[in-house]
């Protein structure tokens, strides 16, 4: 235990000490400058004296004692996202969560991951079919749809291209939806709460119709599994669908945006996009990557790798204490919460030399870019890891491999391109891109 009881942070008092035109610049500016000032201010932890006591920390080992080693003292706070998912992977605790994750783990056994792969560059060769050189297009939202098919064909057998710009408007709706500033309780009518319910009630009637249709023709795929279960006990149908709204949201969009910004930062480097083309031109030729070529493909892992340390997509993990414990020798009292930023954790130099410039290099076996084994986690850690990592990660690279072996990505000149931290961090608006051919 540290000698005080809390660590420094900001108060009424000294808040009204600074000049207003400060405070105010630093809160316009948004919330990654706020936040950032405010570690600068107090070193690698900080203290929120509000209803509820937040503790907000930036430090590897104060990740790892969260995430890992006092993990049991820890629950997710759902950032009203059960409103969606329900009692899902993502928002569930306990011996639900622990009972869904056991049936949920053989979806990505090895071998699934290995049909995956398959799934994944065909899909991705027939959106490489549609596009053409010289056209522009708005790369988070090209990354999005094709994720979600991926996801979709992959896990739950289903062609979301029957309907991909709806499904993906709805998936987007919620997303966004989850985040907006919504102070009024959840039973008064308002027009967020419409908006809401509206793209909620539009994912349930494709998930219900699925789930509806493998109790009528059981299949070989995920839903399908669920609803038999592994032990003679499967899901209920309310249960089932809120893991499928679960992998159906959560199981995109942290690759979409993993891909959305290794794109961006490959277009501003074009000594890193030259060796990765020099690579994937030895390794693959004209034919589509595999499974296996990701044993001999080394840079799309590494500028995977890079592009979620510089743009994590979960920039930020909320945690409650459901115990009294601490945190980096402080005291916590159960109810406390704690914030983890794992963005500024990834953008710290002593842990991630020059964390401004793009080193894909950095991430290679012995590196000495790399200062602290507990800094990088965009997947989180501990028994609450994303449980999708693999699928995610082999994704990524696939598909980042299979769209730069035909098309190079140049950014719309002009475009400001700014940080949007909602529910992950993509984005403020559209990314536009040109695309041109690597082969006419």
């Amino acid at each position: 235990m540290t000698s005080s009881t809390f660590p420094p942070g900001p108060t009424f008092k000294s808040e009204w000490k600074r000049p207003f035109r400060e405070v105010s610049e630093e809160i316009s500016q948004g919330l990654l400058v706020h936040v950032r000032k405010r570690f600068e201010r107090f070193g690698d932890i900080y203290f929120l004296a509000n209803r509820t006591p937040v503790y907000v920390t930036r430090h590897p080992d104060h990740v790892h004692e969260v995430l890992v080693t006092r993990a049991s003292s820890f629950k997710k706070r759902a950032q009203d996202l059960d409103t969606f998912l329900g009692q899902g992977l993502l928002t569930s605790d306990g011996e639900l969560w622990r009972k869904q994750r056991r049936l949920i783990q053989p979806a990505f056994s090895h071998a699934n991951l290995v049909r995956y792969a398959e799934v994944m560059v065909d899909l991705t060769q027939q959106t490489l079919a549609g596009w053409r050189h010289g056209e522009q297009r708005d790369l988070n939202r090209e990354m999005m749809e094709l994720t979600l098919a991926v996801v979709c064909k992959a896990v739950l057998d289903y062609d979301a291209r029957r309907g991909a710009n709806d499904v993906v408007a709805h998936a987007m709706s919620v997303l966004q939806g989850t985040a907006g500033l919504d102070v009024l309780p959840r039973w008064l009518p308002n027009p967020i709460h419409a908006r809401k319910k509206k793209a909620a009630d539009a994912m349930d009637e494709v998930i219900y119709a699925i789930i509806d249709e493998r109790k009528e023709n059981p299949g070989d795929d995920l839903v399908s599994q669920l609803l038999a279960g592994t032990d003679g006990e499967g899901m209920e149908r309310q249960q089932l669908r809120d893991e499928l709204v679960t992998l159906f949201l959560a199981g995109h969009e942290t690759t979409a945006l993993a891909l959305t910004w290794a794109f961006f930062l490959l277009a501003q480097s074009p000594g890193e996009e030259a060796v990765l083309h020099q690579e994937l031109d030895e390794v693959l030729g004209d034919r589509p990557p595999t499974f296996a070529d990701l044993e001999h493909l080394t840079l799309p892992g590494l500028i995977v790798q890079e592009s979620m340390r510089m743009f994590p997509p979960l920039y930020f993990l909320p945690r409650v204490a459901k115990e009294d414990t601490e945190v980096g020798g402080y005291p916590l009292a159960a109810g406390s919460e704690v914030l983890l930023w794992i963005y500024f954790m990834h953008h710290d130099e002593r842990w991630f030399p020059k964390p401004g410039e793009f080193r894909p290099q950095r991430f290679l076996p012995n590196s000495d870019m790399l200062r602290h084994r507990h800094a990088y986690a965009p997947f989180g850690a501990g028994p609450r890891a994303c449980l999708g990592k693999n699928f995610a990660l082999i994704e990524a690279q696939l598909l980042l491999a299979a769209i730069a072996q035909r098309f190079r990505v140049r950014l719309v000149p002009g475009q400001d391109v700014k940080l949007n931290p909602r529910v992950t961090l993509g984005p403020r608006a559209p990314i536009q891109m040109i695309l041109e051919a690597r082969r006419r």
